[in-house]
């Protein structure tokens, strides 16, 4: 039998483990801080076991950890709206630039964090930043801490360019 909870206070949907979201973040944030020091591990013959890590699992991590922090924080904005706002209140809330219709590159707006949320969900391609353009030994290269976002609506191109320690500020007060 179905237990209806839509009326109850206390229980406006789906369980969050901020908990585990926060450690997600603290994740993140070491894997763009730990980036580039990793690069220097490099023995005599360009290898390191840990650098290796690194180079297999940075940009995966990345975006699962993007994508589950932006739908759990975007879900729990819709059940709770006031207390969402009641902490961005006297924060900036912007966390990168909008390009609402990339053929109009020279026209960009403030990405707020809201808006991330969104365009993190619905893009339909990512691209990292990194310290210097590939093709180049992967292993010289390391992520800045941006991250370019492409996907449509209604017809029209857009590109969200993410800060992504500004991003992980504002999770952190909301959550």
């Amino acid at each position: 039998m179905e237990f209806d909870s839509r009326q109850s206070p206390w229980r406006t949907g789906p369980e969050v483990d901020y908990g585990q979201l926060r450690l997600d973040l603290y994740r993140l944030t070491c894997i763009y801080l730990a980036s580039k020091p990793m690069t220097t591990l490099y023995d005599d013959n360009g290898e390191h076991p840990i650098d290796d890590l690194r180079i297999t699992f940075e940009r995966l991590e990345t975006g699962r950890i993007l994508f589950q922090t932006a739908i759990t924080i975007r879900n729990a904005w819709d059940q709770n709206p006031h207390g969402v706002d009641y902490w961005l209140e006297r924060q900036d809330s912007s966390v990168g630039r909008l390009w609402a219709d990339i053929s109009k590159a020279d026209y960009a707006i403030p990405l707020t964090f809201r808006e991330s949320l969104n365009k993190i969900i619905h893009s339909i391609h990512l691209n990292y930043d990194f310290s210097e353009n590939l093709p180049c030994p992967r292993e010289k290269v390391y992520l800045l801490p941006t991250l370019f976002f492409y996907g449509e609506h209604f017809g029209k191109s857009w590109k969200a360019e993410l800060d992504i320690f500004r991003f992980i500020e504002c999770c952190v007060w909301v959550v």
